[in-house]
């Protein structure tokens, strides 16, 4: 066994409490947030990790490919392609970890038998019903805008 029994019933526990404090009583790998980590330290390395740094490659990827689709290469000869194409990884990926910051956005979470939107520190702002929330019980009805787009909530009613 690759695991001590102490530290399978350690991990089942915490899974166990995160389950409970999340109102959820299924596990689903999708529905797992970040602050489920207990430490600034571990949210700290799961957002360079597992966001900013897939951010950074994709972009170092993407650059090259954008670079080499715009241009001729026989236009400004191979050395200044290459020049350009590794200038364009490295803006790739520069654009690339800037969009994938972490700590902005919302959550929707189902709390009981209610549905709560949270802002997660967006620049602009989470509204609903043209009122800046920070966390909000949603009602059937309630005008969500993110950004430029406008969403009305329909949320099914409890029997």
């Amino acid at each position: 066994m690759p695991y001590q029994q102490s530290q399978v019933v350690h991990w089942l526990s915490w899974l166990a409490q995160q389950l409970t404090r999340h109102s959820q009583t299924e596990f689903f790998i999708e529905r797992m947030q970040p602050d489920w980590l207990s430490e600034q330290k571990e949210q700290r390395v799961y957002e360079r990790l597992g966001v900013r740094l897939p951010g950074v490659l994709i972009g170092i990827a993407i650059g090259p490919i954008v670079w080499i689709a715009a241009s001729s290469i026989n236009d400004i000869g191979i050395a200044n392609s290459l020049y350009y194409i590794f200038l364009m990884a490295l803006i790739g990926g520069l654009i690339g970890g800037l969009f994938s910051e972490n700590g902005s956005g919302q959550r929707f979470e189902r709390e009981g038998t209610n549905y709560v939107l949270e802002d997660l520190g967006t620049p602009n702002g989470t509204f609903v019903n043209d009122q800046r929330i920070q966390r909000h019980t949603l009602a059937s009805g309630d005008a969500i805008r993110l950004g430029d787009a406008v969403f009305t909530s329909r949320v099914p009613v409890a029997e």
